[in-house]
């Protein structure tokens, strides 16, 4: 499938509007060096003046890490750590850091995103391990899960684990959604504590998008 790059994708749809939010559903972390995807993501922030969010996942096709060198059973652990680093360098004050897989002495990384303490950070997937890291280190959770039982699953698990750990649930933004919303839809997932509803393109061409778009607006101006 002919998918772009989500960051420059992003960056040409920063630059033709003013209050969407900028989201990458998602990038798969661990598969990209923290010190350029801190760099790439605050610059995405400061061109849209905070509007970022940084949707992660640890990915899933093992060939895609062979390609890359890179160890398809780290996955996880990188993208633990990567999260640290990305929060590591986008401090106002340089410090090194330390991992197993990254490490580096005190440096500069600039720009710092406009958005304080950084970009929002969204962990995505649809099982239990992922509800968990979303608990962990999330700023938010985006099961991408059209089931209500296996969304309401994946929700107690994250909360759960926010228990162990000491956290308030209530911290962490949940996201969903269904290929066709409709109001009563909108309305569950509203009940059970989601924040925002994720609709994927209705087309590929631009009459099927703007038609799908006026039927979402439709909807929306009924809730």
């Amino acid at each position: 499938m002919p998918i772009p790059d989500p960051l420059v994708l992003l960056a040409y749809a920063a630059a033709v509007t003013t209050t969407l939010r900028l989201a990458t559903g998602i990038l798969i972390l661990p598969q990209r060096h923290p010190l350029y995807v801190a760099k790439e993501v605050a610059s995405l922030d400061v061109l849209s003046h905070g509007r970022v969010i940084l949707g992660i996942g640890i990915g899933w096709l093992e060939e895609e890490f062979q390609a890359l060198g890179i160890p398809f059973a780290e996955r996880a652990a990188r993208t633990a750590e990567a999260v640290r680093a990305l929060r590591s360098l986008w401090k106002d004050e340089a410090e090194p850091f330390r991992g197993k897989f990254y490490r580096w002495e005190k440096l500069e990384s600039h720009p710092k995103p406009v958005q304080k303490p950084g970009v929002p950070i969204v962990v995505g997937g649809h099982t239990e391990m992922a509800a968990r890291r979303a608990a962990r280190y999330g700023d938010g959770f985006f099961p991408g899960v059209a089931d209500d039982a296996k969304l309401i699953w994946l929700l107690g698990i994250m909360r759960e684990e926010c228990r162990k750990l000491g956290r308030d649930p209530a911290t962490i933004e949940i996201t969903s959604g269904r290929a066709v919303p409709d109001r009563d839809g909108v309305q569950r997932l509203r009940d059970l504590g989601v924040s925002r509803f994720m609709v994927p393109p209705p087309a590929f061409d631009p009459e099927g998008i703007t038609e799908g778009l006026e039927r979402l607006g439709n909807l929306i101006a009924t809730l």
